[in-house]
């Protein structure tokens, strides 16, 4: 018999974009995707074809102000984002019975960042 592992998420997205509005600002935001992993199942049969948990979507963004220091393109940065913006809620189990699933579910693990980025 095959199944498939307990950590298997068959499809895995990231996408990153940044866009510079020119005078030291800029946005950034990630988007990142993943297909649920197998549920716990109680027999054989279920274990070659487990149900599988919700997919996730998290989006994060991140704002910048950068000032240019003297000009061998040294500058200091500021950054504020928020990781999770979208506060979804994560799965971390899914036991399934003959009857029904459930699925347990975590979050929304949202956190807020701030930072200075600098380069000499």
């Amino acid at each position: 018999m095959t199944a498939p592992s307990p950590f298997d998420r068959t499809h895995v997205f990231n996408l990153s974009l940044r866009y510079d509005f020119g005078r030291g600002w800029s946005l950034a935001s990630r988007l990142l995707y993943y297909s649920g992993f197998p549920g716990r199942v109680r027999t054989v049969r279920e274990a070659s074809s487990p149900p599988r948990t919700s997919p996730y979507l998290q989006v994060d963004v991140q704002a910048e102000k950068r000032w240019t220091i003297g000009d061998q393109g040294s500058y200091v940065a500021l950054t504020l984002g928020v990781l999770n913006a979208g506060l979804r809620k994560d799965s971390t189990d899914l036991d399934c019975t003959s009857r029904a699933c459930e699925e347990n579910l975590v979050g929304p693990a949202t956190i807020p960042t701030l930072g200075v980025v600098g380069s000499l």
